[in-house]
């Protein structure tokens, strides 16, 4: 019982010490690495004007942007929340495949670097904002991994014939009384 305890009372010294210190920094990082991006993009405009297609402009700036303002929000729970209303409405799916085709087709190679490294961050973003979960997980994601071994085994357990079990396992006896 007292390990018991001493264990959460460490998990929850470990998610105050990364929900207040590690998380809020790693935070802090990504938003001025999509400061500097988001910088970097407009240069790019500032610097070729008319042969940068300000469709494809705006709605990169606008995606950098969104990171920026949902940046403390990005988190697991969002993104499932933003699949489920994704696939149960065909208007808001349509619209985002278009969009993300026109980020996607961009002919300019460094803004389709710049949306590579975008999508980078707010995968970072996703994972600052949910490791600190991760500790909690870890127990379950070993019994499941566990439990799928086990599984495997025992279904070549219950595969066998009669003979092979017998050779490979010779300490089960059979003695034939629930046989047909």
């Amino acid at each position: 019982m007292s390990y018991l305890l001493l264990s959460i009372m460490l998990l929850a010294v470990f998610h105050f010490v990364y929900e207040s210190i590690v998380a809020p920094s790693w935070r802090l990082s990504i938003r001025f690495r999509l400061f500097a991006l988001r910088d970097e993009l407009r240069t790019l405009k500032m610097n070729h004007g008319e042969q940068l297609d300000n469709k494809h402009f705006n709605y990169l700036q606008d995606s950098i942007n969104s990171i920026i303002h949902a940046l403390p929000r990005i988190e697991v729970t969002t993104v499932a929340h933003i699949k489920l209303a994704i696939e149960s409405d065909p208007e808001l799916k349509a619209r985002l495949v278009a969009r993300q085709k026109i980020l996607d087709d961009c002919v300019f190679p460094e803004m389709g670097e710049i949306r590579k490294r975008s999508i980078k961050l707010s995968l970072e973003v996703l994972a600052a904002n949910s490791a600190g979960w991760v500790i909690y997980f870890i127990p379950f994601m070993y019994l499941a991994s566990v439990y799928k071994s086990l599984e495997r085994r025992v279904r070549a357990l219950i595969s066998l014939s009669d003979p092979d079990l017998a050779k490979v396992a010779p300490e089960i006896k059979h003695d034939g009384c629930f046989a047909a």
